[in-house]
C-alpha cells in the first residue's frame, strides 16, 4: 500500500512505512514535473518533446535550457532527441554533475552532445582527496611567547612601584 501525505510545505511519498520521496508542495495552478519521471517515455517518443505543454518544467537548470538552445541552433530535427538524452544522463548521473559537464562544453563553444557528456561521467571518480599531513604545532614557541609576557609584565610592575615610591 503506497500512502501520500499532503502538508502545508510538502507531500511525502510512503511505502511499507518508509518514505521513498519527499517533494515540495505547489500552491499554484501550475503543476511541477520531475523530469525523472517522465523521461523514459520522451526519450522514446522525443517528437512529443517540442509539443510537451509542460515543455519548460523539463530544463531543470539555465544550463540545460542553454544546452537544448545550442543543439535547436546546431541542427533542430535532432535537438529535442539529443537534449532529451542529456537529461537522461541527469537522471542516471545526478543533474549536478551533468550540469557541471555542460557548462564545461557550452563555455568551450562546443556542441553538448550526450555521447561526448556521458565518457566524462563514465570515468571513476577519486574516492577520496589525497592525505594532508596533520600539522602539529612546536610547543616551545608557545613557551618562549609566554616568557616575554612575564618578562614584559614584570617591568611593568617593577616601573609603577618605582612611580608610586617617588
Amino acid at each position: 500500500m503506497v500512502q501520500a501525505r499532503v502538508s502545508e510545505a510538502e507531500v511525502s511519498i510512503h511505502y511499507l512505512g518508509e518514505t521513498v520521496a519527499v517533494y515540495p508542495r505547489s500552491h499554484g495552478q501550475e503543476p511541477r514535473i520531475d523530469y525523472r519521471h517522465v523521461i523514459d517515455s520522451l526519450v522514446r517518443k522525443p517528437g512529443a518533446f517540442a509539443r510537451y505543454l509542460y515543455r519548460e518544467e523539463l530544463f531543470p537548470r539555465a544550463v540545460f535550457r542553454q544546452a537544448y538552445d545550442r543543439l535547436e541552433a546546431a541542427e533542430s530535427g535532432k535537438a529535442s532527441a539529443r537534449y532529451l538524452r542529456l537529461l537522461q544522463l541527469a537522471a542516471e548521473f545526478g543533474e549536478d554533475r551533468v550540469a557541471a559537464a555542460l557548462g564545461r562544453v557550452l563555455r568551450d563553444g562546443a556542441l553538448p552532445l550526450a555521447d561526448v557528456i556521458e565518457v566524462g561521467l563514465r570515468e571513476p571518480i577519486a574516492a577520496r582527496p589525497a592525505q594532508i599531513a596533520a600539522f602539529t604545532p612546536d610547543l616551545g614557541a608557545y613557551d618562549g611567547l609566554i616568557a616575554q609576557d612575564i618578562a614584559a609584565a614584570s617591568i611593568d610592575i617593577a616601573a609603577a612601584a618605582m612611580e608610586v615610591a617617588s
